[in-house]
């Protein structure tokens, strides 16, 4: 899912078909509407995040379809550019934002998806 939203900011085309192939529901009504708004701000993301997630949990114990996630993304270097010139949206340095999620198993799809996220602001952890 990370490689794919990382492509897609770079672009910030918020009708790409990859975030559908990984997300549900809230989070992918959050990802679009950011990718959205970038894009109508002439914004897209460089650089790629670092991430190094956690398994909280996983439930039912016999045949689980829920996991639940916890990170704490490293973005300093996932910054926002203007697209036409490349130059930082602005002089504030990416930062670590708290990510948790709710991975489920989709019977429809027979896949895994995340259907919850948090994404927290720069500093969040």
């Amino acid at each position: 899912m990370w490689d794919d939203l990382i492509a897609v900011a770079a672009i910030s085309d918020f009708k790409d078909p990859r975030l559908m192939q990984h997300m549900l529901y809230q989070p992918l009504t959050d990802w679009a509407q950011q990718f959205a708004d970038s894009k109508r701000d002439g914004v897209v993301s460089a650089g790629r995040p670092i991430w190094s997630p956690e398994v909280v949990s996983v439930t039912p114990a016999v045949k689980p379809n829920r996991v639940e996630i916890a990170d704490c993304v490293d973005a300093t270097h996932w910054l926002q550019v203007h697209a036409a010139s490349g130059k930082p949206v602005d002089d504030v340095p990416g930062g670590r934002h708290r990510s948790e999620a709710a991975v489920t198993f989709v019977s429809v799809t027979q896949s895994w998806m995340v259907t919850q996220q948090i994404y927290g602001k720069a500093g969040s952890c």
